[in-house]
């Protein structure tokens, strides 16, 4: 009797731990994953706008510029890291063309960025909302830039855009869609600034033409990978 009770021990025991092991599984998701499920072998990601792309801050001051293009690294299946975006054709207050170091008038390209996808809603439903948070890799700042007489100007702190669609294969001709809107009418806030369950705040921070205040950044942009992909959610 005593070594059936020690065997039954051990079989709830075991039990026990592969329901640990399952809900941490699920709690794993959101995943960015190949059609098999696993991590991505082709681990660049690029994206591209498909409209103007617009930094605003809380005085209705405004960065527009025309194109954004650029890619960054999967790391894992949450994770991406080493990437970079360009911007073409910015323009800033009284019509002045708004310049990185070292780039043609117009162009700004930013600090090295990383991020991580998590829920901005419906998590454990059969809609979920998937958002993804970049930020510079090091320090605070995501780019500097001079538009006309207008020094100093930069961009600063992390943003949070919506990914989707979840839970559909993307083949290597179609795409993944991140949208980054301003919440309602608010001049400089970000639509989403939280994650689910999370209480940090993000949200951008920038320096435009002599003031420093929050700002939000409005772009719509296809993301593509290199190979068959899901955002798994």
């Amino acid at each position: 009797m005593k070594r059936i009770s020690i065997i039954g021990l051990a079989i709830v025991a075991v039990l026990a731990m592969a329901a640990v092991v399952a809900q941490s599984a699920s709690a794993a998701l959101p995943e960015l994953v190949n059609k098999e499920g696993k991590e991505l072998v082709n681990k660049t990601i690029t994206t591209e706008s498909t409209e103007n792309s617009v930094l605003e801050n809380t005085r209705g001051e405004t960065v527009t510029c025309t194109h954004e293009e650029g890619s960054v690294k999967a790391e894992g299946l949450k994770n991406v890291k080493e990437g970079t975006v360009t911007f073409t054709g910015c323009v800033g207050a009284l019509n002045s063309k708004c310049t990185s170091s070292g780039q043609s008038e117009g162009t700004i390209v930013t600090n090295k960025v990383k991020g991580r996808i998590e829920y901005l809603s419906g998590k454990g439903t059969t809609s979920p909302v998937v958002g993804l948070l970049l930020e510079p890799e090091t320090g605070t700042v995501f780019a500097t830039f001079t538009c006309g007489s207008f020094v100093g100007n930069e961009v600063t702190k992390s943003v949070i855009g919506d990914l989707g669609p979840p839970n559909k294969l993307i083949k290597t001709t179609e795409f993944l869609t991140l949208k980054y809107a301003k919440k309602g009418t608010e001049k400089g806030i970000q639509e989403f600034n939280k994650f689910e369950g999370d209480a940090t705040e993000h949200f951008l921070e920038s320096k435009l033409f002599g003031f420093t205040t929050k700002a939000n950044e409005q772009a719509k942009i296809k993301v593509k990978f290199g190979e068959e992909a899901q955002l798994k959610a």
